[in-house]
């Protein structure tokens, strides 16, 4: 008989559902579920599968993965992912590398951990960005505001038809050089000169220096101890005075003029980068999960978390194990308090025709309550996307049928 919930019962106490009106809603996917009418669970459950205890996926392994589909895999369908090949490719030509930042490779020469500073240049600042710290730097890493301040220098340049000379370049480093030592020193210097500089012309306070402070700063000395070159004057109107906020024990170095602060060469040490780059790998290695549990046991944080197990007397509870089951789209519920609102923009995202890919979706994450609903808790934009593009692929077809009926 059928029952109010729109299912039929046979006599053996088993459901069939009735068939949806809209043929798309019967289209049934996967769904990891749990049984359970806590909505706390289900709640929780939504933030581990969006972020909270789950290691996010950081701007270089973005920037990896592009590299090796366009290098190990030879696949060039992404025209963003040959882009960062590109660019990659130029960075290393000038000896300059992307790391992830923190590892145990951050810090050494030439290499640098800003992805989103160097994924915003343009492939002809590159050879002019990394070729100048190559040339001058090769001893320390790139700190992010380099990419900043020669992004703009450059920019403005071009905008407004200066030429950015040899000689330039090689007083800006001069200047760098002689009173800073490196970048990171000027950095630190033209912070302290930043909040001054505020304090004297604002009153309020200051958290962070703007990310105009590193060429302005720089331009403002360059002007001061007698430099030529003709540059974009609004990289230096953009903090009046500024300058004159470094501190005075810079600024009497500054006062002996240009000449003065030549840049004096360094001798270069052996790239060490050229074999620990983590993107020059030209096969992967696959690892068993005994390879895995090995490195795991070894650690120390793994060893900490372990001890407090045994001390907790916490046992594994297979019952908690979520379940697998093909579920129709028809039948799926998106609780409001539990998940984001629907955000169409984002489900226009994942459809675009140039990316979208049946077998790269997700598993729906779903709680079964005790009357047969299926509640989503991650997913709810893959679901309803997979049913917008299905039914309009039902409603092209129906249209094309009628045409040809015609």
């Amino acid at each position: 008989m059928k029952t109010s919930k729109g299912i039929v019962e046979d006599n053996k106490n088993n459901y069939e559902p009735l068939p949806f009106k809209d043929e798309a809603m019967n289209k049934k996917v996967w769904v990891q579920y749990v049984e359970t009418d806590d909505l706390a669970f289900a709640r929780r459950a939504f933030g581990t599968a969006n972020g909270k205890n789950k290691k996010p996926q950081s701007k270089f392994h973005m920037l990896r993965t592009a590299v090796y589909v366009v290098r190990l895999d030879k696949n060039t369908d992404d025209p963003e992912e040959v882009l960062w090949e590109k660019m990659v490719t130029l960075a290393e030509k000038y000896r300059c590398y992307p790391v992830e930042e923190k590892s145990d490779l951050d810090g050494k020469p030439g290499t640098f951990s800003n992805m989103p500073g160097f994924l915003s240049l343009k492939l002809d600042e590159i050879p002019e960005i990394c070729g100048w710290h190559d040339q001058y730097f090769h001893r320390d890493s790139i700190h992010f505001g380099v990419f900043h301040m020669w992004k703009q220098l450059l920019r403005e340049a071009k905008g407004t038809n200066k030429v950015i000379s040899s000689k330039f370049k090689e007083e800006l480093a001069g200047l760098i050089q002689n009173l800073f030592i490196n970048f990171e020193q000027y950095s630190e210097s033209t912070k302290a000169a930043y909040t001054a500089w505020h304090n004297a012309n604002y009153n309020s306070d200051v958290k962070k220096p703007s990310d105009d402070a590193y060429i302005s700063g720089l331009l403002h000395l360059y002007r001061r101890a007698g430099g030529k070159e003709d540059l974009p004057q609004i990289l230096i109107d953009r903090i009046d005075a500024f300058g004159d906020f470094f501190d005075d024990e810079i600024l009497e170095e500054v006062d002996k003029g240009i000449e003065y602060l030549k840049y004096k060469p360094v001798s270069r040490d052996p790239d060490i980068m050229k074999e620990l780059n983590p993107l020059r790998k030209s096969e992967e290695k696959v690892l068993s999960m005994e390879d895995n549990i090995n490195i795991l046991e070894k650690s120390k944080a793994w060893q900490a978390v372990i001890k407090k197990w045994d001390e907790e007397e916490k046992e594994y509870n297979e019952s908690l194990e979520g379940k697998v089951a093909q579920v129709r789209l028809g039948d799926i519920h998106f609780h409001q308090g539990v998940q984001r609102k629907l955000d169409p923009k984002h489900c226009a995202t994942i459809a675009d025709p140039k990316i979208f890919n049946p077998s790269l979706m997700e598993v729906l994450r779903c709680i079964k309550t005790s009357d047969g609903k299926w509640i989503s808790i991650d997913g709810q934009h893959t679901a309803t996307t997979l049913l917008g593009i299905l039914k309009h692929m039902t409603t092209r077809q129906k249209s094309k049928k009628k045409l040809k009926a015609v």
